[in-house]
């Protein structure tokens, strides 16, 4: 599991910092990431990386459990995400709390993220769930 931990660090680090090379390293050729937004194949990803607007500061993954079967792995993993948005009405903080069910697979470079689905999403806005109404006077 500490092997599988070091590299979700590599990788959370290359997002964090743009890092479009390394973080492509980690990705299967066939890589997809399917979630409840829209569903991403591996140049997406990527793309969608190089325009990321940095309003995300602080981003870490748990690895919870891994089941290793010959070349290939399944892993449990939490998703913390802390960041700033800014609207009309100001900035405000943004915090993100998910769970993905990942699929790694043994290729010659190593152990390559084959697919990644969130399995559950919670997001808040100023503390309150996004989507939530905003009290009264505020």
């Amino acid at each position: 599991m500490a092997a599988f931990q070091k590299r979700y660090d590599a990788l959370t680090k290359a997002l964090l910092t743009k890092d479009v090379r390394t973080a492509g390293k980690f990705l299967a050729d066939d890589y997809a990431a399917g979630t409840y937004q829209r569903p991403m194949d591996k140049k997406a990803t990527l793309d969608d990386l190089q325009h990321w607007d940095g309003r995300f500061r602080t981003t870490s993954r748990t690895v919870l459990g891994v089941i290793v079967n010959g070349r290939r792995a399944t892993a449990t993993v939490d998703i913390y995400t802390v960041g700033k948005i800014t609207d009309k009405a100001g900035t405000h903080k943004i915090e993100i709390k998910a769970r993905s069910f990942d699929t790694w697979q043994k290729n010659a470079p190593g152990w390559q993220l084959k697919h990644a689905r969130v399995i559950h999403s919670a997001t808040t806005i100023d503390g309150r769930p996004a989507g939530a109404p905003k009290a009264k006077g505020k």
